[in-house]
């Protein structure tokens, strides 16, 4: 069956008219389900269509209240978006969803859900320079692993979550693709990529325990950064290419990519639910491409157009699907959105993800629906 999924904060669902955006989305649009966040980043946004506020702002966090019982053998605590009070919002999307026959799923971050790095600095990401990041937790710390597990047991148990959609599942200094980020160089790709590498005690410690000589491997990183701002340009070839030239900090990187398939194995065998690895697939994403994902897995791969699906990671799993961000939907003639989930269909992916409701003026749905259409048109549906 062709999955058509509509992303969505649930400020922009919950309220007076949850029932009639449902039932717009679901009769008129035609999606299948909806993903709604439930463990969010920082956010500023400016509704596509003329509702109010148009301007949402939310420092992130969680968006449901959680049960602390699972949260003990851990030192990070939730952090609960002041949005939340007393609303329960995944209660009402889900009843909601249910009683039209829809799908629906939770979406959360796994390294920058909000405030969690500022509040934990010993459990956030460090740079080469050893600067700990304001945004990014680091994945391979023991307390970060378990407090998403906890997240993960606490949405299944108690809210009654059957699908989890991960996003943000990388370790790495955030701040290295903050558009905020001054540098003597132009930063590309490669230069961000660099500077992400997080070199924080936990990194230290696995990777040394592996084997891994990790201080050559932070030398060799600010040596080749150094060289750049010597030169007062950035790298002329890829992070992937770079790391297959420096033998000690390409060891660093392999070990980088293996220790996260690991960790996502794990998520995964730890829990019933259906997990999605909701990632992007451009090199200046701190989401690393290299990763083996587990059978038990599917992924969702970001395609802004159709000619970026050739290189979109792994589409033979059975429910992998391709996420359509709003601004390539706003942007999109009916044709050229049919022609994307066109190659989607033709790659084998079993679905798509319109990201984000919040985001879309009303004119876009007409494409999406024709879209939707054609995608199922072509599932042999």
């Amino acid at each position: 069956m062709f999955r058509a999924f509509v992303t969505a904060f649930p400020w922009d669902l919950v309220d007076d008219e949850l029932d009639a955006r449902l039932d717009h989305l679901q009769g008129e649009v035609g999606a299948t389900g909806v993903t709604l966040w439930t463990a969010a980043p920082p956010i500023t946004q400016i509704r596509g269509r003329n509702v109010e506020p148009r301007t949402t702002q939310s420092r992130g966090g969680l968006l449901f209240h959680p049960d602390d019982r699972h949260y003990s053998a851990t030192r990070i605590k939730p952090i609960v978006s002041s949005w939340v009070k007393s609303k329960h919002p995944i209660e009402r999307v889900s009843k909601a969803c249910s009683e039209r026959g829809m799908q629906i799923r939770v979406k959360v971050s796994a390294a920058l859900t909000g405030r969690h790095a500022h509040k934990y600095p010993d459990a956030a990401c460090k740079n080469l320079y050893g600067a700990a990041s304001h945004t990014s937790l680091c994945l391979f710390n023991p307390d970060v692993e378990s407090y998403i597990a906890a997240l993960l047991a606490d949405l299944a148990i108690n809210h009654d979550v059957k699908s989890v959609s991960i996003a943000d599942f990388f370790v790495g200094w955030a701040e290295a693709f903050d558009s905020c980020l001054r540098l003597g160089v132009p930063l590309d790709g490669t230069l961000r990529q660099l500077l992400a590498l997080c070199f924080c005690e936990s990194c230290h410690q696995r990777s040394a325990t592996a084997g891994v000589d990790v201080g050559a491997a932070r030398q060799c990183a600010e040596d080749v950064v150094q060289s750049m701002l010597d030169r007062g340009t950035s790298a002329d070839i890829s992070f992937a290419k770079l790391v297959g030239t420096h033998p000690l900090l390409g060891e660093f990187h392999r070990w980088r990519v293996g220790e996260l398939a690991s960790l996502l194995e794990r998520l995964s065998g730890a829990s019933d639910l259906e997990i999605l690895l909701d990632r992007d697939a451009h090199e200046s994403s701190p989401t690393l491409p290299g990763i083996c994902v587990p059978d038990s897995v599917a992924v969702v791969t970001e395609a802004a157009g159709a000619e970026q699906l050739d290189g979109a990671l792994c589409p033979d799993a059975k429910w992998n699907e391709i996420r359509i961000p709003a601004s390539s939907v706003s942007g999109s003639h009916g044709e050229k959105l049919v022609n994307l989930v066109s190659r989607a269909v033709e790659a084998g992916f079993a679905g798509v993800e319109f990201d984000n409701y919040g985001l879309l003026p009303e004119s876009a749905f007409a494409s999406i629906k024709q879209a939707i259409r054609f995608g199922r048109r072509s599932s042999n549906e």
